[in-house]
């Protein structure tokens, strides 16, 4: 026999009233008696009086006979103990010894019966003996099966949240918002690595692990939500581990609350979700990276399809007047004058076609890796002459001026002379090509620390501070209206960039926007002094 904490409230009451039996019994009147009678008979409460040497009924009112199941009559046949569950009655009948032997005065408990009908009821047990009568005691017993069934299921309830708690990968908490104590699941130590002694129950452990950044607006929903009638809460935040690291959390609960709507406890559960964000940031990243990728292919495919469409015009522009003039020639009917203007125009355009082709055949050869170069000790000087004398017929026929200051003590610089000039000439054509009649174009060559640097400097159309990061690549050019206005396929820019990176240089380019000119500068390294004589040829460089 089992005595629960509601039966020990139970007792209090039913003791008041045994012992209200008891006095009526130690003095016997006659009108006592008749007080007696009408109490035992009219109680609701199941009351019996048994004799202790043998544990018989020797009376019950209706209300123990209601609660048994027998009649009168029948009831007065069995005993107490005989009608307690098989797994009750050892029990019940040492407690009803000891009430004989003296050396308790009185017990309560509660147990199974089995009633008439063969059905079993829970019921809370008290007896006393009585002092005045030796070898007496007065029994009351009530039906506690309604209260018995609700506690089973309720710890039925209870043991089946604690088994969800303890399998779901969740760390499940119920937050009692009275006491503001917390009770965690065995998920926190199994996502955040966290064990019994390193929680303390008030809330607060909780909320100190909120990541700093996010702290106050998770309180403040929080408490927003338990103040207000919503029905529950969500979010999500970061959470520190156990090492010190912050897990992404998905925290959910459900808000309980009372009559009244005042909320008085919160039951959620925290999912750790960071290697899905984790997951889901790559995959934007990827994405990102993927559409990136994309518009810079269908970029250049454009780009292509714009140079191919730009290099087919470029290389008929100078085959037409080549054609026709070389077609006058051969009717024989011009004079000398005219024959040798037809002769001037037939050589400059094939010049022109030899540089556009010489322009493919180099960007060919430096995406492919295999341009060569031939690198030695070089003065500067006579490469950037060199180049202002190959461009000075078409700045001269531009009305362009060119300038030089070309400083003496800049020393050498291994290079391909070739290559270089080329550099310059690339250099200081574009110059002229952008600058309009009248103005000047320059170049400064002077040393700086360990390099020689290479200045071309013009007044001319300038470029917008947003494309100068674009100018040396290949093919933008082709998409620039002023490029095409002034002709040629737009690689030069390409080929200097690459032939001075091959040079172990770098080039930049400056320009405070459009009609503000723009600058060209090229920094090669300079050759020790205590350096001399020719290097070895170089092999394939790209």
């Amino acid at each position: 026999m089992r005595r629960s904490a509601v039966a020990n409230r139970a007792f209090a009451v039913l003791s008041a009233c045994a012992a209200a039996v008891r006095r009526l019994i130690s003095v016997r009147t006659p009108a006592n008696d008749v007080t007696y009678r009408a109490m035992f008979e009219e109680s609701g409460v199941g009351n019996a009086r048994v004799g202790l040497a043998n544990d018989r009924t020797l009376a019950a009112n209706p209300a123990l006979c209601r609660l048994l199941g027998y009649e009168h009559d029948e009831l007065l046949e069995r005993t107490i103990v005989g009608l307690a569950h098989p797994d009750d009655r050892a029990a019940l009948a040492a407690l009803f010894r000891q009430l004989a032997s003296g050396s308790i005065p009185r017990f309560a408990c509660e147990g199974r019966f089995t009633r008439g009908d063969g059905s079993t009821v829970w019921a809370s047990v008290q007896a006393a003996a009585l002092h005045d009568e030796p070898g007496f005691a007065v029994v009351t017993m009530e039906d506690v099966t309604e209260r018995r069934r609700a506690e089973t299921a309720l710890r039925t309830s209870e043991e089946r949240y604690r088994l969800v708690s303890r399998v779901i990968a969740d760390a499940v908490y119920e937050w009692n918002l009275d006491t503001n104590a917390v009770q965690w699941s065995d998920g926190l130590r199994t996502l955040f690595d966290y064990h019994q002694e390193d929680v303390d129950e008030d809330a607060s452990w909780w909320s100190d692990r909120i990541h700093p950044d996010e702290r106050t607006q998770v309180l403040t929903d929080i408490h927003a939500a338990i103040d207000g009638d919503a029905p529950g809460w969500a979010a999500e935040y970061r959470f520190r581990r156990r090492d010190g690291g912050f897990a992404n959390v998905v925290d959910r609960a459900f808000i309980e609350r009372d009559a009244t709507g005042k909320a008085r406890r919160l039951i959620g559960a925290m999912l750790d979700v960071t290697e899905q964000r984790t997951l889901e940031a790559e995959r934007e990243l990827l994405l990102a990276r993927e559409k990136a990728a994309r518009q810079e292919a269908e970029a250049a495919n454009r780009a292509k399809d714009q140079f191919l469409a730009m290099l087919s015009h470029e290389l008929r522009a100078p085959l037409s007047p080549i054609l026709g003039w070389s077609g006058i020639l051969l009717e024989d009917k011009l004079d000398e004058p005219e024959r040798r203007e037809a002769l001037e125009a037939i050589h400059r355009n094939a010049q022109q076609q030899h540089q556009l082709v010489g322009d493919l055949l180099d960007v060919s050869s430096i995406v492919s890796g295999k341009i060569r170069l031939d690198p030695v000790p070089t003065d500067l000087r006579t490469v950037i002459e060199r180049a202002l004398d190959a461009v000075r017929f078409s700045a001269d026929a531009k009305q362009v001026q060119l300038e030089s200051v070309l400083e003496p003590d800049v020393g050498l610089v291994v290079c391909d002379a070739d290559r270089m000039q080329q550099v310059v000439w690339n250099l200081l054509s574009n110059a002229v090509k952008f600058t309009p009649a009248g103005g000047v174009v320059g170049v400064h060559l002077r040393g700086v620390g360990n390099d020689a640097v290479i200045e071309v400097r013009d007044d001319g159309r300038g470029i917008d501070p947003d494309m100068l990061s674009r100018v040396f690549e290949r093919f933008w050019q082709a998409e620039s209206t002023a490029a095409r206005q002034q002709g040629g396929l737009g690689l030069g820019l390409t080929i200097v960039r690459h032939l001075v990176e091959l040079h172990g240089g770098d080039v930049e380019v400056h320009s405070e926007g459009r009609d503000r000119g723009t600058v060209f500068r090229v920094r090669l390294p300079r050759l020790a002094a205590e350096a001399s004589g020719p290097l070895k040829r170089a092999g394939s460089c790209g």
